[in-house]
This record gives C-alpha cells, structure tokens and sequence, in this order.
C-alpha cells in the first residue's frame, strides 16, 4: 500500500507493472498495487538461483540477480516473472524516495 505522495512521485514509473486501486483509510487516500505485467529481463545464467528439485525449470528462489539492462528503463519500478512478492526498482528510483524523505521504503542492493 502507498500513500498519495509515494504515488504522485514514483507512480509514473510503475504503470507498466501495476495499476492502483484506490482505497480510503481515516479519510486519506491510500493506493493499493495490482500486478498487470512484468518486465522480463532476468539474466538467469549469470543470476544465482535455486530450482525446485520436482521441477527444476522453476526458480523457488533468487540469491543474487543478475539483468538484462537493455530491458529497464530508467527510472522504473518493476516485477520480473520468476518472482512473485516484492517489488524492484531502478538505482534512480531509490534516490527520488530518499531525496523525499518518503517512509515506510526498504531497498537493498540485488546485484
């Protein structure tokens, strides 16, 4: 869930993952994410990922990414298929959220 702010700011560069479903709490709006795409552009030969052992096509988990920058734009907030939770983000994007002061954001380092 994000905020108006968190929205009016970094918004623009989520629309071609997610579209966001307004919802109201304590009369401020609040916006949540609907997953509509992914940009896929993980490198899985130089990423380290663990398969599932049944089916070993499938990632159950990512150790360390590795992606095709030609595929992100810059700035952008994405998903990747492989992944089903969290959210990825251009180094951009990090700096725009901190320059703001806005709250409630974690970024760590995927490559």
């Amino acid at each position: 869930m994000l905020s108006k702010s968190a929205i009016d700011l970094i918004g623009p560069y989520m629309t071609q993952c997610f579209e966001f479903l307004e919802a109201w709490i304590n009369e401020l709006p609040f916006y949540l994410l609907r997953r509509i795409g992914s940009i896929d552009c993980l490198d899985r030969t130089n990423s380290v990922v663990v398969n599932y052992p049944h089916d070993p096509g499938r990632i159950m988990k990512i150790k360390q990414f590795r992606f095709f920058k030609d595929g992100i734009s810059d700035p952008m907030v994405f998903v990747i298929p492989e992944k089903k939770g969290g959210l990825l983000a251009t180094d951009s994007i990090k700096q725009v959220v901190e320059e703001a002061k806005l709250k409630g954001f974690y970024f760590s380092d995927t490559e």
